[in-house]
């Protein structure tokens, strides 16, 4: 039945929770490459256009580079204007 199920869930979950709650994790956050503007470091963000690096001194600084293409993004654009000039016809 339905609640024999969640009754062997819950005990399974009891179970794992009283074995790990003694162990640490350690995560590894990825380095990012210095800020081109400011030479801070750089964090990963998520926008509109993908996952890229921006600086951690934002706002004072808004350097950012491309994940993946390395390429250095022009600050104070945004990502349509940036598809939109390098558009050619």
């Amino acid at each position: 039945t339905l609640d024999d199920f969640i009754a062997r869930q819950s005990s399974w979950i009891t179970r794992l929770v009283d074995q790990y709650k003694g162990t640490t994790l350690s995560i590894k956050v990825p380095e990012g490459p210095k800020c081109p503007l400011c030479n801070a470091k750089t964090s990963q963000r998520k926008g509109a256009s993908g996952v890229f690096w921006a600086c951690t001194r934002y706002p004072e600084c808004k350097g950012t580079v491309n994940i993946g293409t390395g390429k250095k993004k022009s600050p104070g654009k945004s990502a349509k204007t940036r598809t939109a000039t390098t558009k050619t016809a």
